[in-house]
C-alpha cells in the first residue's frame, strides 16, 4: 500500500499554487539545460531543495521515464552550481488552464503498479524446490532467488528513427589504451562478470533483465529438430506457451529421455539455456543433464514453474566436433504421475533481429535494453509495460524474486566533471524531494523492506571500496527518487545503486586514487564492487552470515612428482574451510572436480604426455570464491621431472589493460604450442611468479624457464628485485630462459633504476630502444629465419591488444635479433653469453593470432635454450619412455608384449586403452628414462608435501 503521506503533498502543492519569487541566478543556471521544447518557468533555492516549475509542455513526459529523471538529475546538478549544498529537488508543472501540479503525480500511471499487484495475485511466491548447486559447506544465498537490473541497454528513438544507446562513450583524456564507459554496457559487464558469479557461487537463483552471455553465436534446438533423440513413449503436449509453438511430454513412471545435440563454431564457454511449459500434472524434479568438454553437470528444474522462458542453466566449455549435449530426464525425486516436458535448449547469447521501422537492431543480445530483450526471454506482451525502465521491476515481479537490486553509473549531467562517489536509492513514496535523503522507514519504506535492502547493500559497497579500493572513496549517502524502477514494486524490497560517476574524469580531491571514469574502467575496483553488493545482498537476508571467500587462491604451482602424479599446490586463503581443485586432461574442459582441506594435491591416473590444466578455489559455509589463474603442465611419468618451467607473471589488472582482457590464461598458449612441437617430446611444469619468489618451486631443476609477463609494466613491476635475484642465480648455474612482453623494456630500461637497468642488460643481452613498434607483424630472422611471419592481436582477434610492443636490439657479440618487426626493427632478441642463454621477445607470446606461428616459434626457442635435449621414446615404438620406465621395461628395447603386472593384459595394451597398473612389478631405475640432470636436485619441499598431508587422486578418485 502507498504511503498516505503522499496525499500531503498533493494537499500542499495545490494550496500553494506559486513559488515565493523567482531566483534569478538559479532560472538562468537552470536555463543552460537542455530541456528541448519544455518551458523553465520559475526555479529557486528554498529551505535546502530546488524548488521548479515547467511549461505545459512537461505533460509530454508521460511514459518516458528514463527522459523525466535525467532532465531532473540534471536540473539539480546545474543548479548545485549556484548552491552546492542543494539535497533535493521537487518539480511542478502548471498546466494549461494554470494549475500546478507534482511533476511526478501527473505522470504517475497507476495501472502500471496495479499490473503488478495482479501478477503477484496471480503468482504467490513460494520456496524453490531446487537444490543448491554443488557447494560442500554451503550457500550465504542458497533458496534466495535475486532480480537484477544492469541498467540500459541499446533501444530504438521514434525520435531519431533509429536504434542507439541511451549513453554516449566517456573516456579519460589522454588514456588512448582505456576503453572509455558506456553505462548501457558497463553495468552489465561488471554484472556478468562479478555480481553473477558472486551470486551463484553463494547458492542464489539469479535473474537478469538482460543477456548475460557476451557471445554473438547462438543455437536454438528444438523438439523435433534435426538431431534430437526421444527415448521412450513422448507425445505432442497440448497447452500454449511452447517455444515455436510446440513441445514434448513424458508421464514420468514410463522411463526415458531425449537428447539434443549441442554445436558451437568455436571452442569456448557459453551459457545453456532452456524453455519448457510449466503446469501443475508437471514433475517437481526435471534433470537437464549437459555434456560439456569437462564432463556432465546435472541441473534439476521443478517444471511446475518457470515455464514458457528462457532459463540460464550454466556456462560451460564446448568445441566444434565434440560430441555435446542435453539429455533432459525424470529426476530422482520426480512423481511419477506427472510429466516430464522436453521443448527448447539454447547456447550462447546471440544477436537481436529485431525490426523497427524496417531497421534491424543487429546488436549483440547482451548490449541490448531490457524493452527488447524481455520478449524474447520470454515475457507476455501482457506483463510489458511499454517502458524500457517500468519493465524492469515488472519482469522481477513476474518472476518473483526475493529481492530487486538494480546496477547504474551516475552522472553530473555534463560530459566530464569532478564528481566522485557512491550513492544508493529506493522509491520515494512520492512524498519526498528526488534525491533527498532517504527518510525513516516508518515514514516511507515501499516496498515494505526496501530501507533495509538499501542500506545492507549501501553500507557494504562503502565498506568494501574503502577497505580494497580507495580509503577516501565518497559516501554520497542513501537517497530516495521516485524512479520508475522503483515505483513499480509492489512487493519486492528493490534498491538502486549509483556506483560511481561515469562522467567523473577529474579527481575530486588529490587524495583519491582515481577518478570515478577510470575507477569505473578498473577490473579491480568491478571486482570489489560486485563482490560488495553480493555481500550487501546476503546481509539483507541475514546480517551474521558468512560471505564466501573474496579472493582466489595465489601462489599456484603444478608440478610433475617424481613418486608419480602431478602436484599441485597453493598458497592458504583466509577465511577458507577448504579448496576445490578443477582439471581437465588435453583441453580446456573442466568438471565439478574434487574439494580437499590441504592446500595440495596429487593428481593421478594421468598418462605421460598428457597436458593438464589446473584452477583452484576457496570454499566455506558462504560458497565458493573465485577461481585461481590457469596452470598447465604437461606429465612425463613416474620417476622423472620436466624440462621446462612456465612462470605465470602477468597478474596486471587495471583500467589501461582494460577489464575482462587479462584472463589470466596465457600459460594455455605456451603449453599448447609446447605441447603441438612435433618429435620433441617435451615436458613441462607450471608455476606463478609469486611460487617462484617464495622457493616453492625452484628454477635450477629445469633445463630452460619460459617467462610470461603479457603486458605487465611499471606499477606492477615485470621483475621485481627478488625475481632478478633468482634469475641471476638460475643464469650463472648455466640456465636458459625465455621472457616475453610489451613492457619490460619499458618497466625496467625507460622507468627502471640502475639495477635494474643493468640486469636488462645482463640477463638478455639486449638494448631497449623504443616503447612501440607501431605495428602488429613480426617475421623470423638469422637463426630463427625458418618461423616466417606471424600477428599478434590488435584487439581484434580476441585474446587482448598490444598496446605498445618494445623494440629491441641485441647487444655484444654472442645475442642476435631473432624476431623483426614489420618495420624492419629488432622485435626479439636471442643470447648465447655463458654460463646462460636467452631470448627476450618484445610482444606477449600468447598473443600469437596464428597456432602454427606459435608452434614454430616455441619450438625454434626451445631448440636453441635446450640445444642437447633428446626427445624421450629412444626405442620407436610409440611408448613415451616414462611410461616403460614406471612399469619395468626396457626403453632401448622394443618392449611392448611385456606383462609384468601379470593381468593377462600387455603393456601396450593397457597404455592404448588408458589402464594402468596399481603397482609396478619393478623399481624404477634412476636414469632411466632420459630425466637428464634437470630435476636431480628437486626443491626438497616439493618432495615433503605429500608427508604433510597431499592426497592422491587414482583413476578420478580420491584416495586417503
Amino acid at each position: 500500500m502507498r504511503n498516505p503521506v503522499w496525499f500531503m503533498g498533493v494537499i500542499f502543492s495545490m494550496a500553494c499554487p506559486a513559488l515565493a519569487g523567482d531566483d534569478s541566478a538559479m532560472t538562468r543556471a537552470l536555463g543552460a539545460v537542455d530541456m528541448g521544447p519544455i518551458e523553465l518557468v520559475e526555479a529557486r533555492a528554498e529551505a535546502g531543495l530546488l524548488q521548479v516549475v515547467l511549461g505545459p509542455e512537461a505533460e509530454n513526459l508521460r511514459g518516458r521515464d528514463q527522459v523525466r529523471e535525467d532532465l531532473v538529475r540534471d536540473l539539480l546538478w546545474a543548479a548545485r552550481e549556484i548552491d552546492p549544498a542543494l539535497s533535493g529537488v521537487t518539480v511542478w508543472v502548471e498546466t494549461a488552464n494554470g494549475v500546478r501540479v507534482p511533476l511526478a503525480e501527473l505522470l504517475h500511471d497507476e495501472s502500471e503498479v496495479e499490473l503488478v499487484r495482479r501478477l503477484r495475485r496471480q503468482r504467490p511466491r513460494v520456496p524453490r524446490n531446487l537444490p543448491p548447486g554443488d557447494l560442500p559447506y554451503g550457500g550465504s544465498l542458497t533458496g534466495r532467488t535475486i532480480a537484477l537490473s544492469p541498467g540500459h541497454g541499446l533501444t530504438w528513438y521514434d525520435g531519431l528513427g533509429d536504434w542507439s544507446f541511451q549513453r554516449s562513450l566517456i573516456n579519460m583524456p589522454g588514456c588512448e589504451s582505456c576503453m572509455g564507459i558506456i553505462e548501457d554496457l558497463s553495468n552489465n559487464q561488471i554484472a556478468i562478470r562479478y555480481l553473477i558469479p558472486h551470486l551463484l557461487r553463494a547458492g542464489a537463483t539469479v535473474w537478469s533483465v538482460r543477456e548475460r552471455d557476451f557471445s554473438d553465436f547462438e543455437s536454438v534446438v528444438d523438439d523435433g529438430d534435426q538431431g534430437v533423440v526421444e527415448q521412450g513413449p513422448w507425445a505432442d503436449g497440448s497447452s500454449p506457451g511452447g517455444f515455436e509453438d510446440d513441445y514434448r511430454v513424458l508421464l514420468a513412471s514410463e522411463g526415458g529421455q531425449v537428447r539434443y545435440p549441442l554445436e558451437t563454431e568455436v571452442e569456448g564457454i557459453y551459457w545453456v539455456s532452456a524453455w519448457y511449459v510449466a503446469g501443475g500434472n508437471r514433475v517437481s524434479d526435471a534433470v537437464f543433464r549437459v555434456h560439456h568438454l569437462g564432463g556432465s553437470a546435472d541441473l534439476h528444474l521443478d517444471q511446475t514453474r518457470d515455464g514458457s522462458r528462457w532459463i540460464h542453466l550454466g556456462a560451460f566449455r564446448f568445441a566444434p566436433g565434440a560430441e555435446c549435449r542435453v539429455e533432459i530426464l525424470p529426476g530422482p525425486e520426480a512423481e511419477p504421475d506427472r510429466y516430464l516436458v522436453a521443448d527448447a535448449v539454447r547456447i550462447g547469447g546471440g544477436i537481436d533481429r529485431t525490426e523497427m521501422a524496417g531497421k534491424p537492431a543487429d546488436g549483440v543480445r547482451w548490449q541490448m535494453s531490457a524493452r527488447f530483450n524481455l520478449p524474447y526471454f520470454g515475457l507476455p506482451d501482457e506483463v510489458h509495460t511499454g517502458s524500457d525502465v517500468t519493465v524492469r521491476p515488472a519482469w522481477a515481479e513476474w518472476q518473483g524474486a526475493d529481492a530487486y537490486l538494480s546496477l547504474h553509473s551516475n552522472a553530473s549531467g555534463g560530459s566530464t566533471s569532478s564528481a566522485s562517489g557512491t550513492s544508493t536509492y529506493r522509491y520515494s513514496c512520492r512524498s519526498f524531494p528526488d534525491h533527498s535523503s532517504a527518510p525513516d522507514p516508518a515514514e516511507c519504506d515501499d516496498p515494505p523492506g526496501s530501507d533495509r535492502l538499501q542500506r545492507k547493500v549501501h553500507e557494504a559497497m562503502i565498506e568494501f571500496l574503502r577497505a580494497e579500493w580507495d580509503p577516501e572513496w565518497r559516501d554520497r549517502g542513501r537517497l530516495v527518487a521516485d524512479f520508475g524502477e522503483m515505483r513499480v514494486l509492489d512487493s519486492i524490497p528493490g534498491a538502486l545503486v549509483e556506483s560511481a560517476f561515469h562522467d567523473g574524469t577529474e579527481k575530486a580531491s588529490p587524495e583519491l586514487r582515481a577518478p570515478d571514469n577510470l575507477a569505473l574502467q578498473d577490473p579491480r575496483f568491478r571486482y570489489w564492487l560486485g563482490y560488495a553488493m553480493y555481500a550487501g545482498l546476503a546481509r539483507y537476508f541475514d546480517d551474521g552470515v558468512r560471505l564466501l571467500p573474496a579472493r582466489a587462491p595465489g601462489g599456484l604451482f603444478a608440478v610433475n612428482e617424481p613418486d608419480g602424479g602431478l602436484l599441485v599446490g597453493w598458497e592458504p586463503v583466509d577465511d577458507a574451510d577448504g579448496y576445490r581443485v578443477r582439471w581437465a586432461v588435453d583441453g580446456l574442459g573442466m568438471g565439478a572436480g574434487l574439494h580437499t582441506g590441504d592446500t595440495s594435491v596429487v593428481l593421478g591416473g594421468l598418462n605421460p604426455g598428457q597436458t593438464v590444466a589446473v584452477r583452484v578455489s576457496a570454499l566455506n559455509s558462504g560458497g565458493e570464491g573465485p577461481p585461481s589463474e590457469w596452470m598447465e603442465a604437461r606429465y612425463r611419468g613416474s620417476g622423472c621431472f620436466a624440462d621446462v618451467l612456465l612462470v605465470a607473471g602477468f597478474d596486471r589488472q587495471d583500467a589501461y589493460v582494460g577489464d575482462g582482457r587479462n584472463r589470466r590464461d596465457q600459460a594455455v598458449a605456451h603449453a599448447e604450442a609446447i605441447a603441438a612441437i612435433p618429435d620433441r617430446n617435451v615436458y613441462f611444469d607450471c608455476a606463478s611468479n609469486e611460487a617462484v619468489v617464495t622457493g616453492r618451486v625452484g628454477l635450477r631443476d629445469y633445463a630452460a624457464v619460459v617467462w610470461i609477463l603479457g603486458e605487465e609494466s611499471s606499477a606492477d613491476e615485470t621483475f621485481d628485485t627478488d625475481e632478478q635475484a633468482a634469475i641471476k642465480a638460475y643464469l650463472q648455474a648455466e640456465g636458459a630462459w625465455m621472457a616475453s612482453g610489451a613492457e619490460i623494456g619499458w618497466d625496467l630500461v625507460e622507468r627502471g633504476s640502475a639495477d635494474d637497468q643493468l640486469f636488462f642488460a645482463d640477463a638478455f643481452d639486449a638494448i631497449y630502444l623504443a616503447d612501440d613498434a607501431d605495428t602488429f607483424g613480426a617475421a623470423g630472422a638469422g637463426p630463427f629465419a625458418e618461423v616466417g611471419a606471424m600477428t599478434f592481436d590488435d584487439g581484434s582477434r580476441g585474446i587482448y591488444p598490444v598496446e605498445w610492443p618494445d623494440v629491441i636490439e641485441a647487444q655484444g657479440d654472442t645475442a642476435e635479433v631473432v624476431l623483426e618487426y614489420d618495420t624492419g626493427e629488432g622485435a626479439a632478441v636471442a643470447s648465447e653469453a655463458s654460463p646462460g642463454r636467452s631470448v627476450l621477445v618484445g610482444f606477449p607470446f600468447e598473443t600469437i593470432v596464428e597456432p602454427e606461428a606459435r608452434r614454430a616459434l616455441m619450438d625454434a626457442v626451445l631448440r636453441f635454450l635446450m640445444p642437447g635435449h633428446t626427445p624421450d621414446d629412444y626405442d620407436a615404438d610409440g611408448l613415451p619412455d616414462a611410461w616403460e620406465h614406471e612399469h619395468g621395461t626396457d626403453p632401448l628395447t622394443p618392449s611392448a608384449d611385456d606383462d609384468p603386472d601379470g593381468d593377462g593384459r600387455t603393456n601396450l595394451q593397457e597404455y592404448q586403452d588408458g589402464t594402468d597398473p596399481q603397482v609396478s612389478d619393478l623399481d624404477p631405475v634412476a636414469g632411466g628414462c632420459g630425466c637428464g640432470d634437470p630435476g636431480a636436485h628437486r626443491t626438497p619441499w616439493l618432495l615433503l608435501a605429500l608427508g604433510a598431508g597431499a592426497r592422491r587422486i587414482r583413476k578420478g578418485k580420491l584416495l586417503s
